[in-house]
């Protein structure tokens, strides 16, 4: 397996970069323009592999409409692409076989089904029930209320959200519980809102009137979740003096949030005409308590920083990462535990660390478990350490492709070896 050490000579981060495009906002995107009538531009699109299937799904959709057999449809490891593919199959005619990846067949979709269904939809499980992969057998759906929890999944809302106004009654969606990732919803009604469309929100209703997408193009914004690890490294070295190119105060990412969040750790942002830029201060808040329903991509990073810099805390409200692309709940304690930290997972949604650690440093790799953000949160680590090694650097590809060079343009040195 192939495997990347990382080294910094020097205490400091410093220079520039860009960021990659935001897969989440493209992959809306893509759902948008595929169910216009008049397709428009989406500029600075996402290269991530995350976005790469979605476009070649809906490519390969269009190309067989005509095709009387089972179109069948492999979504891999991406789960946004599987589950707002899920709503949109259910409105296009022909029968569909979506399936993923093994651990995309643990991942759930049942309540997405249950409220297709409850609209009218043809779909049924292949395998497990409540998992992919899924039969599906579009038709034309007249809409109306029905009613969804969305507790482990705001991909749910955002993929009934998507199809709302291209269905006859268009759509009143009933929240039963308060969704997870909420902010991801609202980004959600933001693109839509720029592509033509008009919502109506109140705390446990979404009402989205049928209505036509329409709009003369939309440029993707930076990723602001792929900043996350570029504040871990600001917080977790002394000398900064970082611009992030693109970044805006005034974007439609909950993830943007990872500013104020980091502050607690010293690390300012200063917000200017072509980005913003990272500097450090000595003010740092311990022990630290976070809610992270919201936000729960932004995890990984605050988790190992916490551990890194000594720094007790309780991040609370994490029980949608057992369903990620690893359990990433799991996967932090274990390689945190390996490198000396004490850290405990408690009742199945929140990580105790303590702030203690046998420092250790070891050549034995972090395991990523397939997860791109578990390699992307530990490589900054070779800040404090000698040398940090990552399995299977590959995976970054799923939402940050240019991660490992952009490290090396702020001076990290990376080895790629085989293991």
């Amino acid at each position: 397996m192939k495997v990347v050490c990382i080294q910094k000579e020097n205490n400091e981060l410093k220079g520039s970069l860009s960021l990659p495009p935001s897969k989440s906002i493209t992959n809306r995107l893509l759902i948008i323009n595929a169910l216009t009538a008049h397709p428009f531009e989406i500029s600075n699109i996402s290269t991530a592999d995350d976005a790469k299937t979605m476009q070649h799904l809906l490519r390969k959709i269009n190309a067989n409409k005509q095709i009387n057999d089972p179109l069948v449809l492999d979504a891999g490891n991406t789960g946004t692409a599987l589950r707002f593919l899920t709503a949109y199959l259910a409105v296009q005619q022909g029968t569909y076989i979506l399936t993923g990846s093994e651990r995309m067949k643990m991942r759930p979709v049942k309540e997405l089904v249950s409220a297709l269904c409850g609209l009218g939809a043809d779909i049924r499980y292949l395998e497990n029930e409540g998992y992919p992969p899924l039969r599906i057998k579009g038709k034309v759906l007249k809409g109306g209320k029905i009613s969804i929890d969305a507790s482990r999944s705001s991909q749910f809302v955002t993929a009934l959200m998507l199809i709302a106004p291209v269905l006859k009654n268009g759509l009143e969606l009933e929240l039963i519980c308060p969704p997870s990732s909420w902010p991801y919803i609202q980004m959600t009604a933001g693109l839509m809102e720029l592509c033509g469309i008009i919502s109506h929100f109140s705390p446990r209703n979404i009402v989205i009137p049928p209505q036509p997408y329409h709009s003369n193009g939309v440029c993707v914004e930076a990723d602001w979740t792929a900043a996350s690890y570029w504040y871990e490294a600001a917080a977790l070295t002394g000398n900064v003096d970082l611009e992030i190119m693109g970044l805006t105060d005034s974007s439609i990412q909950g993830d943007r949030y990872v500013a104020e969040l980091f502050k607690g750790f010293g690390v300012i942002s200063t917000f200017t005409e072509s980005g913003c830029l990272l500097s450090k201060t000595d003010n740092i808040i311990t022990p630290q308590d976070h809610n992270f329903i919201d936000h729960p991509d932004l995890v990984p990073s605050i988790a190992v920083t916490c551990a890194a810099r000594g720094i007790p805390a309780k991040i609370r409200r994490l029980e949608n990462l057992r369903i990620k692309e690893s359990d990433r709940l799991i996967s932090l304690k274990y390689e945190l535990c390996r490198l000396g930290y004490e850290v405990e997972v408690v009742k199945n949604n929140t990580l105790y660390i303590t702030g203690k650690s046998s420092l250790s440093t070891t050549d034995d790799p972090i395991h990523t478990y397939g997860d791109h953000r578990i390699a992307m949160a530990f490589s900054p680590l070779a800040l404090i350490y000698n040398k940090i090694c990552i399995q299977d650097p590959d995976v970054v590809r799923k939402s940050y492709p240019e991660y490992w060079n952009a490290i090396q343009e702020v001076g990290f040195r990376c080895k790629f070896v085989e293991s």
